[in-house]
């Protein structure tokens, strides 16, 4: 797996690029490298992670001995995303190897670029008949569902883990799953305003907002609401710039339906924008946006963002 990350880097960099629009330094820092730390981790401890632990065993049971013994589930089937194809993709299989189990991968089809890299990687690196990369569309997710594996993990949005999870339960298969939310961000009168506006701006607008963990909305403390709004304008044109093409160091959305699901958001969120707004579908490209006290009943506050949209609120 470490000697795959190494080798085919450049590769894997240039997929996401075709895919997302993003800088290959970016998909390094967010992707290849944390997983290249998450393997390299789990080769060190996985001596102590995987050997019998004893229990405390019960009076009536003694001077019999307790022990936890760990064994593989079997295989486990891996559903993608098209966000961070990789993290979402090789993290669990890298936990899938260090604890003996195989899995098939089911790659995002709205990713093709990466989806293609990931099973070469595989396909080349890993032994074929314990890891198997499955590409296509709906119905080979659909087909991937059905199986009677011993553990689903799935990450996306809550309405399709709804289905997963359905399909699953029929077949008595556990799932583990990581799904959208709403994450506010809370900033009180005496935040370090500089080191708070940098880590909103990068975690917010990184990967043009399509991150599942990024702050959604901000609540902030009403004495220093201008300054965090003038400051994070000024961060995000300092790290993003102001083409209306966009740019690579924040990539972009992944295709036009979600382009203009991001313009729908922002046409139809009240309150005000402070700054950004504009929308080039056809670049596949949001500017860095943030929205005054939109209507709390608005879509952009009951749905998933997933645009580089920030909705900021007085406290």
């Amino acid at each position: 797996m470490l000697k795959g990350l190494t080798e085919m880097k450049d590769e894997m960099e240039q997929a996401l690029l075709e895919d997302l629009g993003r800088d290959k330094f970016v998909t390094e820092l967010c992707e290849i490298g944390m997983l290249q730390g998450s393997a390299k981790w789990d080769l060190k401890n996985v001596d102590w992670m995987a050997a019998d632990r004893p229990e405390q065993t019960e009076l009536i049971f003694q001077p019999g001995q307790a022990i936890t013994h760990y064994e593989p589930l079997g295989v486990c089937g891996i559903f993608g995303t098209w966000n961070y194809p990789y993290t979402v993709c090789f993290k669990p299989l890298i936990q899938c190897i260090t604890s003996g189990n195989c899995a098939i991968l089911k790659p995002s089809e709205m990713a093709p670029a990466s989806s293609a890299v990931m099973k070469k990687f595989v396909d080349k690196y890993l032994d074929n008949d314990a890891f198997q990369v499955v590409e296509g569309a709906v119905e080979v997710a659909v087909a991937l569902n059905k199986l009677k594996v011993d553990l689903f993990c799935f990450t996306g949005s809550t309405q399709v883990g709804k289905i997963v999870a359905q399909q699953a339960a029929k077949n008595m298969v556990p799932c583990i799953m990581e799904l959208g939310g709403k994450c506010p961000a809370v900033i009180n009168h005496d935040a370090n305003m500089d080191a708070t506006v940098a880590k909103i701006c990068f975690g917010r607008f990184n990967n043009s907002g399509q991150t599942c963990i990024a702050p959604d909305y901000v609540l902030c403390h009403y004495k220093v609401i201008n300054e965090f709004v003038e400051k994070l304008q000024k961060k995000a044109l300092a790290m993003y710039g102001n083409s209306k093409e966009g740019s690579p160091e924040m990539g972009k959305m992944i295709n036009e339906f979600h382009a203009k699901r991001v313009q729908d958001l922002i046409k139809t969120a009240g309150g005000q924008v402070a700054f950004g707004g504009n929308v080039n579908v056809e670049a596949k490209y949001c500017e860095p946006t943030v929205i005054m006290e939109p209507e709390k009943t608005a879509d952009i506050m009951t749905q998933e963002i997933f645009g580089p949209i920030l909705p900021v609120y007085p406290i």
